[in-house]
């Protein structure tokens, strides 16, 4: 870190974070593409300190650039940074996390509506939840809307082509499918009610599959083909005991079968 007397710009975001430190994202110098400035006020020593640039597991347009009038929610050892104007590309509406304890930016996966890009806005924490209020929208002008972002259910499956779907219980199912580089046999299900998606973890051996037909019979759904393959799965949704009690000898079954498989979710 590097002594720095003058501190942040204005209009910048600022939080208190590990009870004697404040930290401070961006600022009025939002006057090219830089990485957004991060500095730390000392509030035993009274003294800012301004971080060097720091690393990413963000990807592309990771880490934010400089900006002004964004807001940061802290939520644990998570910072969220969101909004804000930018040198050149103008309102932002993309949404970044700061953690820390390590001073690594991310970009978190989102779903559902996300917010024209605006500045000006607010944003608070409850509980798990981020509000976000108000702002100025390059469309819109000054806007009295609110959203709010869950900060638990920010998990989306990898986008794909080729994947199963079926619906079950009230909520949306999808299967397997192929993301360019390969097959996938992860199953995700997303509840319209909360628009959240959720991993389901299973247990046997999922079958990596592209262009598969399924259909639901009961609590179960049946998988049959995919690509250039002839065979047959089934994945129960609801397993009963007794067929808890049996998986290992129809694990020992299916590794028999060549062409015949089960599996099953957590």
């Amino acid at each position: 870190m590097t002594k720095d007397k003058a501190g942040p710009k204005g209009r910048h975001a600022a939080m208190t974070l590990h009870g004697d430190k404040v930290y401070a994202f961006g600022g009025d110098s939002a006057y090219n593409m830089d990485q957004m400035d991060v500095h730390i006020f000392n509030t035993v020593a009274l003294s800012w300190t301004k971080l060097p640039p720091v690393v990413t597991t963000g990807g592309e347009d990771c880490p934010p650039t400089r900006r002004r009038g964004h807001t940061a929610a802290p939520r644990e050892d998570i910072v969220y940074i969101w909004g804000g104007v930018t040198y050149k590309r103008g309102r932002c509406s993309a949404l970044y996390a700061f953690d820390y304890t390590t001073h690594v930016w991310s970009k978190p996966s989102i779903s559902g509506t996300v917010p024209a890009g605006r500045w000006g806005h607010s944003a608070c924490v409850l509980v798990k939840v981020v509000y976000v209020y108000g702002g100025h929208t390059h469309l819109t002008g000054y806007t009295n809307d609110i959203y709010k972002l869950d900060t638990t259910t920010m998990l989306v499956p990898e986008g794909r082509k080729g994947h199963s779907a079926f619906a079950y219980n009230g909520e949306l199912y999808i299967f397997g499918g192929d993301d360019f580089n390969s097959m996938s046999n992860d199953l995700w299900k997303f509840n319209p009610e909360t628009f959240s998606w959720k991993q389901i973890e299973t247990k046997g051996n999922g079958p990596h599959r592209m262009t598969a037909t399924c259909c639901l019979v009961g609590d179960r759904i049946i998988l049959f083909g995919g690509d250039i393959l002839d065979d047959l799965c089934v994945l129960n949704l609801s397993p009963s005991l007794n067929m808890l009690c049996k998986q290992a000898e129809v694990a020992q079954e299916v590794e028999r079968s060549s062409g015949n498989d089960v599996w099953k979710p957590d």
